[in-house]
């Protein structure tokens, strides 16, 4: 079965709908959640406003594009990268971060948003491809079907750092995705 293509409930949604679940799971005055959407809007108009609502099964999860991700620290300096250029699939970052998990823990800003993004059920938002925004300069080099990264990075790293991927997790609590360009 092709990546995108999953048996079960995959449901056409406008983007305002998308839109709509954004805005009322996240403050857009936090972070970089109005980066997030902006993102959201940049991705809706290179899919020409096709958008999809469905459950991901656990290859479609493990192979997700990440793109760079890095925090600032309290003084406003950037910390070293949680996730570096030009991006990376979350089943190699969750590898890396099982066998060393020091780099992550001495990100003490990761650590915590990662810990607390575990429990956290929203859904996330992917594309099929790249799309012209900084964050998905240098994602094309990733070859095979993939979905890519708008919204949800600590939410996915964090299931993953807390073994919430198996089968049995993923039917009581599947990973919902907004995707554009489905």
């Amino acid at each position: 079965m092709a990546i995108g293509r999953t048996a079960g409930s995959t449901k056409a949604i406008s983007f305002k709908e998308a839109k709509e679940i954004f805005v009322a799971h996240h403050d857009l005055d936090e972070g970089t959640n109005r980066y997030a959407l902006d993102s959201l809007i940049a991705a809706n108009e290179e899919a020409d406003g096709y958008w999809a609502r469905r459950d991901l099964e656990y290859d479609e999860i493990m192979g997700i594009v990440l793109p760079p991700h890095a925090h600032r620290s309290s003084s406003g300096r950037r910390v070293k990268p949680l996730v570096h250029r030009p991006g990376i699939v979350l089943a190699d970052i969750l590898q890396a971060l099982s066998d060393d998990p020091k780099p992550y823990r001495a990100r003490n800003i990761c650590a915590k948003a990662l810990r607390i993004a575990s429990e956290d059920l929203r859904p996330i938002f992917l594309c099929r491809w790249p799309i012209n925004i900084s964050d998905h300069q240098g994602l094309e080099s990733f070859s095979g079907e993939h979905l890519y990264h708008l919204d949800g990075l600590h939410r996915l790293i964090g299931r993953g750092m807390m073994d919430l991927y198996s089968q049995s997790y993923l039917s009581e609590f599947p990973v919902q995705a907004f995707i554009a360009g489905e």
